[in-house]
C-alpha cells in the first residue's frame, strides 16, 4: 500500500490521540496495579517516563524528541488519574451502601 498525503494527514491528526490513550490505558493498568505509591506518587511517576522516553528519542537517528507529545503524555496520565479516582471513588460508594443494606438484611 501506497501512503498517499491524504493517509499522512490523518497520521497527523491521530497522533496526538494516540500518544493521549496510550499513556491513559497504561495509567489505568498502573492504578489497577495497586501500587503503593499515593496518586501523586504514581503521576510523578509516570511523568518521569514519559519524559525519558521523549528524551531518549534524541539519542535515535530516526526519531526526535517533541515537547508535544510529551504534554500528550500528561494529558493521558491526567485523564487516566482522573478516571481511575472517579472509578475508585464510585466504586467504594456503591460498596458501603451495598454492604449496609446486607448488614440490615441480616439483622
Amino acid at each position: 500500500m501506497e501512503f498517499t498525503p491524504k493517509m499522512a494527514f490523518w497520521v497527523e491528526m491521530l497522533l496526538p490521540i494516540v500518544h493521549l490513550l496510550g499513556f491513559f490505558g497504561l495509567t489505568l493498568l498502573a492504578t489497577a496495579s495497586q501500587w503503593s505509591l499515593p496518586w501523586w506518587g504514581l503521576g510523578v511517576a509516570l511523568g518521569i517516563y514519559a519524559l525519558a522516553t521523549e528524551l531518549l528519542q534524541g539519542l535515535t537517528v530516526t526519531r526526535r524528541p517533541e515537547w508535544m507529545d510529551f504534554f500528550q503524555d500528561c494529558g493521558g496520565i491526567v485523564l487516566g488519574l482522573g478516571v481511575s479516582w472517579l472509578f475508585i471513588s464510585v466504586w467504594r460508594s456503591f460498596r458501603k451502601t451495598t454492604s449496609a443494606v446486607n448488614a440490615q438484611e441480616f439483622t
